[in-house]
Parts: C-alpha cells; sequence; structure tokens
C-alpha cells in the first residue's frame, strides 16, 4: 500500500494531510479558509481527506494587529456611512421555466444527475491480480484489470485508506478514525472497526487474512490490532515519539513494522507487543513501509526533509541503502514478487524503480499530472503494476516504462461549476497547479490550463464561458481563453497569496489579497486601481449583476465599492471571523456573505442601505458558497459540512437541506432558467439538483 504527502512542518498530521500524513498540505483535520504566511492550522470536525493531498485552500488567514469591531450583540453592526451611490438602470427579470425552484417546491428538491466518480484516494490489489479497489470521495470504486468497472460500496462517503484481504473477500477502507470493512461476497458492511481517537492514517491485512493493522495521527499515536472475526482490538500498541504513519506485516504475520511521523520505525513482535527494534535514521515523517520477501528485509518511505527511501536489514538493524532522487516527500512504495525491485513515487509526480540489491535507480517514469497517492506490483509479478493520482490510474511495464492502460474517470476537487447564459455546464477541476475544464453534461475535457506554479484557490467562469480566472497560491490571478485554453493575462503584483477573482459583465477583473483589491481591464490586462481599507486578508469577492458595484470579503467585516470611482460605499459587519464567501442576488437587491471557522453563518443585507436582513444559521463548517437562483426568491449555500442548504430569502427560513457529498462543498451555480442548481467540491464530483 502507499500514501502521499507534500510535507511541510506541521502540515505533516495525518499523512498528506494525511501527509502527514502523508502530502501534509494540511492536517487530517478540516481546517476553514486559506492562509497567510506561515499557516495557521485550524482543526474542525469534518470528515477527513486523504493520502497524498494538494488542498485546495484549508487554512485561516493570519489576523494583523489591527482588525475591525466585532459583530454587536444584535448580530449586525450599523452600516458605515459612505457616499452616496446610484446603481445603473434596473436589470431585466429573469425568464424562469415553469419547473423553476422556488420556495413553494423546495422540499422536493432532490439529485437529478451526478457526474465523477469520486477523486482518488487510495488503492489495492486484489490478491490475485485480476481487479482492484479504490478508496475515492464518493466510496469505494471497484475495477477488473480492463479498467472495466466492477461495482461501488459506501456512495457518499469519504474514504482514505483501502485494503484486500488475502482471499479477497474482505476490503478495508478508513474514513475518519473509523475502518469499514466490506464482506465483497454479499456487498453488504460486515464491521465497523471503532477505538481511534483520530483519524486512520495506514492498514493492511495479516498475511493470513485473520487480523488488521491500523495507525492513527498523533495525539492517538497508536497502532492497533484488530481480530476481524470479533471486530475487537486485540492489541494496542503505544510509544510512538509522534502519529503513526503507516504499518506493514512481516510475511510470517508475527511482526508488525510501525513508522512514526518523526522518522522512527518500530519492529513490534505481535505476540508480547514489545518492541524488538527502533531503526532510525530518517530525518522526516515516515509515510510507507513494505517488508521484503523472507522478511528480514523492509523498505521505508519519508517526508520532508528527508525525502528519500531505505532498505533496511533487520537482523543487523541497519539500513543497507539510502535511496536518493525524489525531489518530495516518498509516500508510496511496493516491492515486486521476487523482491529484487522497489517502486517508489510521491507529490514530484515520479515513479522511480530501484534496484533493491545494489540501491541503483533502474529508472524514472513521468506521466502523472498530480502527485502519486499510491502504488503497487501486480501480485506475482515483476513488471506490471499500477499508480495512482486523484484522477488517475496508469498499469505500467516496469520492463519497458510504458503506459499499457489508464483509467480517467475520476476527478479532483471541483474548484468552480457554472450554467453559461445558453445553460451549458462547466466544470473546472484543479490538480497540482494545473485546471481542467469541462462540459459536464457531454463528459468533454475542454481546455487543460497550465500556468501557475502553486495551488489554487478559486476560479470563475464569465457567464458566456469564453474565459476564466483563477486565483492562486503563487500571489498571481490568470486570466485564460477557454477557446485552446491560452493565457491571455497574469496579474501580478499582489502582496501575497490571491484568494478570489471575479470577472464582471463589462470585463472588469478584480482580485483580492492581502488587505487589498485590485481592478484591472480583463481585456488588456492593464492595471486600474486598487481598492485599500480592508485590515487584513481580502477572501471572497463578487461583482454587482451590472458591473457597478464589487462587493469584498474580509475578517469580521464586508465592503462594497463603486467600481468606476474606487470609493467605499458600505461596511457591513456581523460575522465573527472571516468571511468565507459572497454573493449579490441577480436582481440586485440582496447581497449574501457565508461565514468561516467558527462562525458559519450566512448572512443577508440589502446591499444598497447595508441593512441586515437575516441571519442564517445551520451549517456547521465553514460556509465556502452561495448563490442566488435569478429571481432571488432561493439562496443557496454550500459547506464544508458537506451540505447544501436552500434559504427563503424573504423570510430566512431554511427550507431543505441537500446531502450527497462526502466532503466540502466550494461551488454552487443555478441555471439561467432557474430549474437547475449545480453543487461541486473536494469529494471530486458535481452534482445537479431539481424537482422531478
Amino acid at each position: 500500500m502507499s500514501k502521499t504527502c507534500n510535507v511541510q512542518s506541521t502540515r505533516c498530521k495525518v499523512r498528506n494531510l494525511f501527509c502527514t500524513l502523508h502530502l501534509v498540505l494540511c492536517t487530517l483535520y478540516f481546517i476553514s479558509a486559506c492562509t497567510p504566511l506561515p499557516p495557521i492550522l485550524v482543526p474542525t470536525e469534518t470528515a477527513s481527506p486523504a493520502a497524498g493531498f494538494e488542498f485546495p485552500p484549508t487554512f485561516t488567514p493570519a489576523l494583523t494587529e489591527t482588525q475591525p469591531p466585532a459583530a454587536s450583540p444584535t448580530g449586525f453592526s450599523t452600516p458605515t456611512p459612505r457616499p452616496t451611490f446610484t446603481p445603473r438602470p434596473a436589470l431585466a427579470p429573469p425568464v424562469l421555466s415553469e419547473d423553476a425552484l422556488s420556495p413553494e417546491n423546495a422540499a422536493r428538491i432532490e439529485e437529478v444527475f451526478r457526474w465523477g466518480l469520486g477523486r482518488i484516494n487510495d488503492f489495492a490489489w486484489a490478491p490475485a491480480g485480476t481487479g482492484f479497489a479504490l478508496a475515492t470521495g464518493d466510496g469505494l470504486a471497484l475495477y477488473d484489470t480492463g479498467f472495466n468497472t466492477d461495482g461501488r460500496l459506501g456512495t457518499g462517503t469519504w474514504y482514505a485508506f483501502a485494503a484486500l484481504s488475502p482471499d479477497g473477500k474482505l476490503l478495508a477502507a478508513s474514513r475518519l478514525n473509523e475502518v469499514d470493512v466490506w464482506d465483497l461476497d454479499t456487498g453488504e458492511l460486515a464491521s465497523v472497526l471503532r477505538g481511534h481517537t483520530e483519524p486512520v492514517t495506514d492498514l493492511a491485512f495479516s498475511p493470513d487474512g485473520t487480523r488488521l493493522a491500523t495507525g492513527a495521527g498523533a495525539p492517538d499515536r497508536s497502532a492497533r490490532v484488530w481480530d476481524l472475526g470479533t471486530g475487537e482490538s486485540e492489541a494496542v500498541l503505544t510509544g510512538h515519539n509522534e502519529g503513526v504513519g503507516a504499518v506493514a506485516f512481516s510475511p510470517d504475520g508475527a511482526t508488525l513494522a510501525v513508522g512514526d511521523m518523526a522518522g522512527g520505525i518500530w519492529i513490534r513482535a505481535l505476540a508480547t507487543g514489545e518492541v524488538a527494534a527502533i531503526l532510525s535514521g530518517h530525518t522526516g515523517p515516515v509515510l510507507a513501509l513494505a517488508f521484503l520477501p523472507g522478511g528480514e528485509r523492509l523498505a521505508s518511505g519519508a517526508g520532508a526533509p528527508d525525502n528519500t527511501a531505505r532498505i533496511w536489514d533487520l537482523t543487523l538493524g541497519r539500513d543497507l541503502h539510502t535511496l536518493v532522487g525524489h525531489t518530495d516527500a516518498v509516500t508510496a512504495l511496493s516491492v515486486s514478487a521476487s523482491g529484487e525491485s522497489l517502486a517508489t513515487g510521491g507529490p514530484d509526480r515520479t515513479v522511480r524503480l530501484w534496484d533493491i540489491e545494489s540501491g541503483h535507480l533502474a529508472n524514472t517514469l513521468t506521466g502523472h499530472r498530480a502527485g502519486i497517492l499510491a502504488l503497487g506490483f501486480r501480485p506475482g509479478s515483476e513488471t506490471d503494476f499500477i499508480s495512482v493520482s486523484g484522477n488517475e490510474v496508469f498499469l505500467w511495464d516496469a520492463g519497458t516504462g510504458e503506459i499499457e492502460a489508464e483509467l480517467t474517470a475520476h476527478h479532483t476537487w471541483i474548484a468552480e461549476v457554472a450554467f453559461t447564459v445558453d445553460s451549458v455546464l462547466l466544470a473546472a477541476e484543479s490538480y497540482g497547479t494545473a485546471i481542467r475544464t469541462w462540459d459536464v453534461y457531454g463528459d468533454l475535457p475542454l481546455a487543460e490550463l497550465n500556468g501557475h506554479t502553486d495551488l489554487l484557490n478559486r476560479a470563475f467562469f464569465t457567464p458566456d464561458g469564453a474565459w476564466l480566472i483563477s486565483a492562486g497560491w503563487d500571489a498571481t490571478a490568470r486570466i485564460w481563453d477557454l477557446d485552446g485554453g491560452a493565457p491571455l493575462h497574469t496579474l501580478t503584483g499582489h502582496p501575497g497569496m490571491v484568494w478570489d477573482a471575479r470577472i464582471s459583465p463589462d470585463r472588469i477583473a478584480a482580485s483580492a489579497s492581502y488587505a487589498e483589491v485590485r481592478l484591472w481591464n480583463a481585456a488588456t490586462g492593464a492595471f486600474i486601481r486598487t481598492l485599500t481599507g480592508h485590515q487584513s486578508w481580502v477572501t471572497a469577492l463578487d461583482f454587482f449583476p451590472d458591473g457597478s458595484l464589487l462587493a469584498s470579503g474580509g475578517y469580521q467585516e464586508a465592503w462594497t465599492w463603486d467600481v468606476d470611482t474606487g470609493q467605499r460605499l458600505l461596511q457591513l459587519s456581523g460575522h465573527e471571523s472571516w468571511v468565507s464567501s459572497i454573493a449579490f442576488s441577480p436582481t440586485g437587491t440582496l447581497l449574501a456573505t457565508g461565514g468561516g471557522e467558527p462562525d458559519y453563518k450566512v448572512r443577508i443585507f440589502n446591499p444598497v442601505t447595508g441593512a441586515g436582513l437575516h441571519t442564517l444559521s445551520g451549517h456547521t463548517a465553514v460556509v465556502g458558497a452561495l448563490a442566488f437562483s435569478p429571481d432571488g426568491r432561493l439562496l443557496a449555500s454550500g459547506g464544508r459540512d458537506g451540505t447544501v442548504r436552500i434559504w427563503d430569502t424573504e423570510t430566512g427560513v431554511m427550507l431543505a437541506v441537500l446531502a450527497g457529498h462526502s466532503l466540502w462543498v466550494d461551488t454552487l451555480a443555478f441555471s439561467p432558467d432557474g430549474a437547475l442548481l449545480a453543487s461541486g467540491g473536494l469529494d471530486g464530483t458535481v452534482r445537479v439538483w431539481g424537482v422531478p
């Protein structure tokens, strides 16, 4: 088995998140909004992503010494008076279909279409190499070796790690701090293993299939061995210096190797639970382990700053070879059937093949567009192996270094969904530093956008579907022509990462960064002006429907601006923390804001007077997305609690809770005729909701 991680300091807390577990781009806890440098992690109680994550923004911005006033006891502060503003002529009313979503039919809204099979988190071979299982953001996906689907289990559940029993009858998969064990003969859930107090970071079956070993992050720091006959924990192994990053049974099942996040490898005799040896040498978290045939040698992979694999001789208690070459964490590894070859992979997107006896690099294989989360030689094979990233499965021939087959039906983080004016549903999928745009209904890739040098924060389609603007951690916003994916303009000069970026109907671009918003001519890329007034990071933007106003959200406040003059108009207060999302109604009569950690509320204002109209409570995590229906009667909010909530904007009553996403909902869009609502997020799926 294996894993992946972007290891960086405290982002190493549960392999990748789980890269502290493995890509350590975050901590297996769910955090809130994004982050300045350095990031401040703020755990929350939501489902947990998997190994090898290249996360969308998950951190909370650091606060500056000067902060705006907190909310008043009534929930809304008195708007700060600013220069008067006269909007442009009234907007034309929307043309709605007969089955448009409304307060009257909201209780009957249900999922009517789904796109995407869930982002891939882990991979496991069937024992005879006749198929494999994927742990995804939307359950467990089973495939034969022809990459044909062979069933799904646990749809709607975020599974982080997976392992198949040696007889192929059981499939174990972790979700947060529990493990589901599925009976593949019946397709039923056989048992749920409970006992860890932190998310599970790895799991492995014993060679005889009667036991399962699991490890968990700090502060749990334990490995457990479970009796699968009873579903009870038969051993709790403690004492590790940090959270557990990897576990592996010896070929005879008598020994368990446990890698911890402090770089140690603990060799434990299962008969007594005692520590037979502690192998030291790695200077980063141990994220992957595998015994060689015979059980006398062990392979390990570590995260930053180590980024190496090692081959250990357990009889001598020392390493034989240190395998240097990866430029990032080694979070996935597998040994060939004979024990002669080792394959390693990680966030640097390469697979490296090593000769175990000599420790020499035999080949470096490239092709993945995102970090490698897991890999494994086909049981009994010296050459065939599979490697997976968040949206790709490659079957390789190690002898030739060629990809023999690939599966690309899965998707990673859906950063944006949008309906064009002619009702084409578009999606922007983010992986690594790249963005791929899709025609969702046609399942057609439209363009691949490459240029950012760090992760994406947000993306926005223009209503005609011609352009996309993206906001990145690399302190740039970029405007793209979606007819071919050509970059039009790179908007630079920001004082830090760009949190959000938008384009108005009259082609004015706005980009949000630290304490400022910049305006640009989107057609030429020319800088227009800087809007200042926020005291810290500006985390959300939206234009008034006619482009005359801009709303910006920051810490405990939102501002509205006159786009033509750059004047601040209203300061809207009430949130206890960051404003994580913001949206004008298409009619221009309402402005909604969504709360970050730990606020979680939605607030509705009058954008002309600044009067607070409603405070909407219900979400249990960051409100990452907002969208009004075309007539403004409904407001949809998407949360990192995995739900979409529908609100009556006149009364403030919650009309429906739409469940289905296994993780964060970060983007929402109504169709132009109001009949459909699309949602997307971290689980790698787009869901379309309507009234059947």
